[in-house]
């Protein structure tokens, strides 16, 4: 019975056990195992309980912390939760993070409340505005061995002089940790010296964006870097000669190298990359490359392009097993060339470029995909050039500029598995996407571009026998909708996914109340589970708006709202269609509340009007009966009324 723990996660299993019997609830709040906490999309009043019920008498076995929630994030390191130290806490994970709590928690949560942090991932939402001091911190936390961070810096910073120039002879100068950094943010060539002078213990490092753009007379000192065996990066405007300085000064000693490039054509030069790997690479067993090449098309353009990348079949690459690949497309008046590695080494993201087979390299060859678990498919229409299949993908992306596509999809994967899907096409026509979701009834989360469907098609979609099916049967939870949406096709796509618990999605601002109206209506069912709204590209404006809605409206109980960064937040318990619910409760005195208030906390529900509720605490007004007496509280249109027996 208990092997079905190791298939769910920690949620999962508090939801499903926790109130079934005694037994269970011992085995999950009086266990010494380490457990990991990972809040998935719940609402407030879910996440209230199981804070109570399960992070507090269990963080003492907390190994690892993975927020989501923007709201949670402020709950959690708020000063009632710092008052608990987490002293097994190893992971934390902060996605959807607001700059606002970024200095507290370096400052002050880390270095006095997470005292074993060894790995940090943030993923920071709105723009990091003083880079130079948030690097610095970070840099100087003494436990860190692992940092992650995605997020955008503001552009007219640079991560220079991180380090003073008085302390460049000085030995007590304080070095980083860290072996392992990934910076999904734009470097500029300039800083890569600063930064990398702070980890001599460096093992890995990954910059997803390395801009050159500004440095064409640079000069790069050398660093020894005797501990780092693999380099990951994204590069932009950086031409070739600067790529080697890299390599020379900094990264001799590598074993695996992870480059995409584009636009310098130099990069596609076979010879000197053998030179180079040769010379300065000696070590190096993973080569792994990707370029994008632009030029205006004319009718040599393909023939120069093919010249170029046939001398990466000769006698050394071959023994080293690398080969690779390619495809090219026109656009307008520009021909683009993709040329990249098809060996996958340990990869679980595979891009499936989609064109007419006259495109493909004569070398091209089938794969082995096991352990791919996403599949992005870019391109152009093609005729039989599938040759790969993906049993284990799990997540697809669509990455066209138009539904394109024109081959069985269960040719390249299993539909049938996926959890995630992603259209990134300008126009990707509804009914489409209708069959789509007929073949992939276990998707949990879906994010679409731009739909396309005509106004006479609203009514007629939605009355379908085969719109009902798919409503009825599809399980996504988080939808993501990048556009402006009228009230229309909003009721649409909550119409077609009844089962939402989270939505990200822009709003037509003449109807942006209309559209929050509907979503917050405590008479339509097909809303009944979401508790997290995302209004994309919202003015400053739209806060107050939504605050004097609600206030009048009096629709939500218990709520938090913010706005950041052009987007405003809706955070709420689940909301409540058309119900009537008792819940009965025992009355005690005052006296006896004072030494009981906690084990009466957890018989009340969270959200009402008649409680003030914080982190298990209960006002007294609500001790108004006699003891001994039990009280009836009805939640009906918002309302609470009190029924004593007798009267």
């Amino acid at each position: 019975m208990y092997e079905i723990f190791d298939y769910l996660n920690e949620y999962d299993i508090y939801e499903s056990f926790y109130d079934l019997n005694q037994r269970f609830k011992n085995l999950l709040i009086k266990s010494n195992l380490p457990i990991e906490i990972r809040f998935p999309s719940i609402s407030k009043l879910n996440f209230y309980n199981y804070y109570r019920q399960m992070i507090l008498p269990n963080r003492h076995r907390i190994t690892l912390l993975h927020l989501t929630n923007p709201f949670t994030i402020d709950l959690i390191f708020s000063s009632s939760f710092l008052s608990l130290k987490f002293i097994r806490v190893q992971t934390l994970i902060l996605d959807n993070m607001h700059t606002t709590y970024l200095e507290d928690i370096i400052d002050y949560t880390i270095p006095y409340y997470l005292l074993n942090l060894s790995a940090l991932i943030i993923h920071v939402v709105d723009q990091i505005q003083v880079p130079n001091y948030f690097y610095y911190q970070i840099f100087s936390l003494q436990t860190l061995k692992y940092f992650k961070i995605t997020c955008e810096t503001k552009k007219d910073d640079r991560l220079s002089l991180l380090i003073d120039d008085d302390d460049d002879d000085n030995d007590d100068h304080e070095y980083s940790p860290i072996e392992t950094l990934i910076i999904n943010d734009c470097i500029r060539l300039d800083e890569i010296n600063d930064i990398l002078s702070y980890f001599p213990n460096l093992h890995r490092l990954s910059i997803d964006y390395l801009d050159g753009i500004y440095n064409k007379q640079l000069k790069l000192d050398s660093i020894h870097l005797k501990s780092l065996t693999y380099v990951n990066l994204k590069v932009q405007c950086l031409n070739f000669k600067h790529f080697e300085q890299l390599i020379i000064n900094y990264f001799q000693q590598i074993t695996s190298l992870y480059l995409s490039s584009r636009y310098d054509v130099d990069y596609l030069n076979a010879n000197r990359w053998q030179q180079l790997i040769l010379n300065y690479m000696k070590n190096l067993k993973i080569f792994d490359l990707y370029h994008i090449d632009l030029n205006r098309f004319d009718n040599n353009s393909q023939q120069i392009y093919h010249n170029l990348i046939e001398n990466f079949v000769s006698p050394f690459w071959i023994k080293r097993q690398w080969f690779f690949t390619h495809h090219h497309e026109q656009q307008g008046n520009c021909h683009i060339g993709y040329f990249y590695s098809t060996n996958l080494y340990k990869k679980k993201e595979y891009t499936l470029y989609y064109g007419t087979d006259e495109n493909n390299c004569q070398f091209y060859q089938q794969i082995n995909c096991d352990k791919i678990k996403h599949v992005r498919i870019c391109g152009t229409q093609s005729k039989n050039s599938i040759i790969n299949y993906f049993p284990n993908a799990i997540e697809l992306t669509f990455d066209l500029f138009n539904d394109s596509i024109t081959v069985d999809l269960n040719r390249i994967l299993p539909l049938s598995k996926l959890r995630k899907l992603v259209i990134e096409c300008y126009q990707f026509p509804f009914k489409r996407l209708i069959k789509l979701l007929y073949s992939t009834i276990n998707l949990n989360s879906l994010k679409v571009r731009r739909t396309l469907i005509n106004d006479s098609e609203y009514e007629l979609s939605q009355q379908s026998e085969f719109f009902q099916m798919i409503s009825n049967k599809n399980m996504i939870k988080n939808l993501i909708i990048d556009e402006c949406c009228t009230l229309t096709k909003i009721q649409l796509f909550v119409g077609l996914c009844p089962r939402l618990q989270q939505l990200t999605s822009g709003m037509n601002r003449k109807e942006f109340l209309l559209i929050v109206r509907f979503l917050v209506s405590k008479t339509e069912k097909n809303i009944k589970n979401l508790s997290f709204l995302c209004v994309l590209h919202a003015p400053k404006v739209s806060l107050k708006e939504m605050k004097k809605f609600i206030k009048l409206e009096k629709i939500l109980d218990d709520h938090s709202i913010n706005h950041v960064d052009r987007k405003l937040y809706l955070w709420c318990c689940v909301l409540p269609y058309k119900t009537t619910r008792h819940i009965t409760l025992k009355i005690i005195t005052c006296d006896q509340y004072k030494h009981q208030h906690t084990m009466a906390a957890v018989l009340i529900p969270l959200g009402w009007e008649a409680l003030a509720y914080t982190f298990g605490v209960i006002a007294a007004s609500i001790l108004l009966a006699k003891t001994g007496e039990e009280v009836i509280i009805e939640k009906k249109k918002g309302s609470i009324r009190q029924e004593l027996p007798g009267q």
